[in-house]
């Protein structure tokens, strides 16, 4: 059985059907759960969605838990939901896998592209390798060999200098901006879930107890924090705010809201200047599901933070 993401036949076991599930495992793409229902599985043989199916296959292979692509991800996905990544950062993920691998520096790792594309968000093992040829040209990484599948590499110095000064490299803090309302409560407890499955440490400035100016805590937060979340879900200016600090921080923005604030004609309808931007969408019937793609998004961009157990 062919894999419904990389459409390689090598290693694909699918497993038990639940709650109208097909559980699939697969090599070079992870676990993932795909519709039951024919019609649905049709889909990822849309021609304006196959295209784009190695961004789900990137999602997958870094899930802490069985991925769940159902009908609706694959509809977000002919919208360009969630978007590629750009040359840069395909470079710095590729150099995390690298580094996530490296017990020291210098140590050789083994590297398949077949089985390894995905981690570094590539369409297919030719850009992989292309990836790889490139940062070896300019001394991030240093190819020591081939192997029967692939090849032996390892990263330099400067490869690991550019790992560490993306960001706050050392920080564990995720900072999360969002609406102080007792009717988010279940929405902060899956962004909490979230950040804590991909290995980081959540704060939000009413987690944290002190004395003195509320704004300047904020920024120290934020200056402190590997990336921060941004629920604009009520449009509080703050959030906005502390978004645009972290934007010119150089820290990173993961986006989240409320699905209806997308909507056009919706009341809380995002203002004009972020609606560009990517989001992780929640709706409060299915919070357990948005805490397992945020927590992918995280992983995805920022690789498995210290905290991670699994």
């Amino acid at each position: 059985m062919a894999c419904f993401l990389c459409g390689q036949n090598s290693g694909v076991k699918p497993a038990t059907i639940k709650d109208g599930l097909v559980g699939m495992y697969c090599t070079t793409c992870g676990t993932y759960d795909v519709p039951e229902d024919r019609d649905a599985q049709k889909l990822f043989e849309d021609p304006q969605i196959k295209p784009l199916l190695y961004r789900l296959s990137a999602l997958a292979k870094v899930s802490s838990t069985r991925f769940r692509i159902d009908r609706k991800r694959l509809e977000d996905l002919r919208e360009g939901v969630p978007r590629d990544k750009t040359v840069p950062e395909k470079i710095e993920l590729l150099i995390r896998w690298i580094a996530s691998r490296s017990k020291e520096i210098g140590e050789n790792i083994e590297t398949e592209p077949s089985r390894d594309y995905p981690a570094a968000w590539c369409r297919g093992p030719r850009e992989w390798s292309a990836l790889i040829a490139h940062a070896t040209q300019i001394g991030l990484i240093h190819h020591v060999g081939h192997t029967t599948n692939g090849s032996l590499i390892s990263l330099l110095v400067d490869g690991w200098r550019l790992m560490e000064e993306s960001g706050s490299p050392h920080s564990s803090k995720a900072f999360i901006a969002m609406a102080f309302d007792h009717e988010l409560d279940d929405i902060i407890a899956a962004i909490h879930k979230a950040i804590e499955k991909a290995g980081y440490d959540p704060l939000r400035v009413d987690d944290d107890h002190y004395s003195g100016g509320v704004m300047d805590r904020i920024i120290t937060h934020i200056r402190d924090s590997k990336f921060i979340v941004a629920d604009y879900t009520k449009n509080r200016g703050g959030v906005y705010y502390e978004a645009g600090v972290a934007f010119g921080l150089g820290i990173d923005v993961i986006n989240v809201c409320n699905a209806d604030c997308l909507k056009d004609g919706a009341a809380d309808r995002l203002h004009f200047d972020v609606r560009h931007l990517v989001f992780v969408p929640w709706t409060k019937d299915d919070l357990g599901n948005f805490a397992e793609d945020l927590s992918a998004h995280i992983i995805a961009i920022h690789g498995r933070g210290p905290r991670a157990t699994s």
